[in-house]
């Protein structure tokens, strides 16, 4: 089984023609999983966005 938690934050710039997102992802992968030996990730993402 596996779980997923995430928390995310959008921060405009510019008015709203730019956006920057960072989002932190944990998972827990169960040992049951098919191709996984089980355990804990952590991501750390950082996403920049604009429009014209």
């Amino acid at each position: 089984m596996e779980q997923d938690w995430l928390v995310g934050i959008n921060h405009y710039l510019n008015g709203r023609h730019a956006k920057i997102q960072a989002n932190f992802v944990r998972k827990n992968i169960g040992s049951r999983a098919p191709g996984f030996l089980g355990g804990s990730r952590s991501l750390f993402l950082l996403n920049w966005q604009t429009a014209f």
